[in-house]
C-alpha cells in the first residue's frame, strides 16, 4: 500500500517467524509510510493515510473483542481455529504444544494451541449431505438432533502439538451400526460436525490452561460463530457462558483499533479497544445439555487418541 517504500514486520509476526524474543523487545513508533495513490484508488481511502502494522490474526481477532485480559480466552473459529489465552508474562509450554507470542497489547502475550479446520469442515459435510453453502439448513438440521448425535462423531478438528501441520492430517467421521436399526439420520451429521469442533475447542483450552491457569471470560467469532446453534452446543459443552462476537470479522476490526490507537486517536490499544470492540452477546449453556456432553466429551477425547494412534500404525506400514 506504501508504493514499496519500507518493508516491516511487528512483534505478533515476528515471533511467529522466530525473529522476535517474546521476554524483551522494542518498537519504533514511527508509521511504515503513507498510503499511495494507487492503494487508495484499490481500497476506496485516502491517500496519504498513515500504514501501521496491526498484529496476527489471532491477537487482533482477540483485541477486536477486547480479549486483553490475563485469562481471556479467544476462540477464532474461521477457516482454522486458533484458540488464544491472554497470559501477563511470556509463558513458554514446556510439552511443546503451544505458541507463545507478543498480544497487541504491551506486556500480554498469547499462548495459542492451533486446533486445523473450523469452517472448511462444515463446508466439508455441507457439500457431503447435497447442501453445499446452505448454512441455514446446517443449523436447523443441528438444532433437529439430540446432544451427542445419536452415537456419531466427528474427528477432525481439534489441537495439535507445535511443529505439527494441522492442515495433513486424516480425520474420521465414526457412526454406530448396524444402521438399519439404528436409523441415523443428515441432522445428526451435521450435529456431529458442529459438536467435534467445539470439541476441539475444550481440548485446546485444557492445553493453555495447563500453562496459563484457569481461563476467565471465553470470547468466540469467526465464520463459524454466525452459528447460534453451534454457540449453543459450545458452551454447553465448555460449560460456561460463552461471548459471541456481533461482527464476524474480528481480525479485520482488532487492525482497525491497532490503527486507530496509531494514528493516536486512543493514547493505547487497550483504550480505543474500550470504545471500538465488540461487545457481542452472551451464550450460556444448557444445563441438560451440558450434564450429557461431560460423558460424550471424555468419549471423544478417547476415540481421537486412539484413531490417531491407528493412523500413524498404519502410515509406519506404507
Amino acid at each position: 500500500m506504501t508504493g514499496g517504500e519500507a518493508m516491516a514486520t511487528e512483534p505478533t509476526q515476528a515471533a511467529e517467524m522466530l525473529a522476535y524474543d517474546v521476554t524483551r523487545g522494542a518498537w519504533s513508533a514511527a508509521p511504515i509510510g503513507a498510503m499511495t495513490e494507487a492503494a487508495a484508488r484499490e481500497f476506496g481511502l485516502h491517500a496519504g493515510t498513515p500504514v501501521v502494522p496491526a498484529g496476527g490474526d489471532t491477537q487482533c481477532a482477540a483485541i477486536g473483542l477486547g480479549a486483553s485480559e490475563p485469562g481471556t480466552v479467544a476462540i477464532v473459529a474461521g477457516t482454522t481455529m486458533p484458540v488464544g489465552q491472554v497470559a501477563g508474562s511470556p509463558l513458554i509450554d514446556p510439552e511443546r504444544r503451544l505458541w507463545t507470542s507478543p498480544h497487541v497489547v504491551p506486556g500480554r502475550f498469547l499462548l495459542e494451541a492451533h486446533c486445523g479446520e473450523g469452517g472448511p469442515a462444515l463446508d466439508w459435510y455441507l457439500n457431503l449431505l447435497g447442501h453445499a453453502g446452505d448454512y441455514t439448513w446446517l443449523d436447523e438440521a443441528a438444532a433437529r438432533s439430540e446432544p451427542g448425535a445419536g452415537g456419531v462423531t466427528s474427528i477432525d478438528t481439534g489441537p495439535t502439538r507445535m511443529g505439527d501441520f494441522p492442515l495433513m492430517r486424516t480425520g474420521g467421521l465414526l457412526f454406530p451400526i448396524p444402521l438399519m436399526a439404528l436409523g441415523r439420520q443428515p441432522q445428526d451429521v451435521a450435529r456431529a460436525a458442529m459438536e467435534g469442533i467445539a470439541y476441539g475447542a475444550r481440548q485446546a483450552m485444557e492445553w493453555t490452561a495447563e500453562v496459563g491457569g484457569p481461563a476467565g471470560d471465553i470470547v468466540l467469532c469467526g465464520g463459524v460463530s454466525r452459528s447460534h446453534v453451534f454457540a449453543r452446543i459450545l458452551a454447553s459443552i465448555l460449560g460456561r457462558s460463552v461471548r459471541r462476537a456481533r461482527e464476524a470479522q474480528a481480525s479485520g476490526l482488532g487492525g482497525c483499533i491497532v490503527g486507530a490507537a496509531a494514528a493516536g486517536e486512543f493514547r493505547t490499544v487497550s483504550e480505543a479497544a474500550a470504545v471500538m470492540g465488540d461487545r457481542g452477546d452472551l451464550v450460556h449453556p444448557e444445563p441438560e445439555w451440558t450434564a450429557i456432553y461431560e460423558g460424550l466429551y471424555a468419549s471423544w477425547v478417547d476415540q481421537r487418541s486412539r484413531f490417531e494412534q491407528t493412523v500413524a500404525r498404519v502410515s509406519d506400514l506404507t
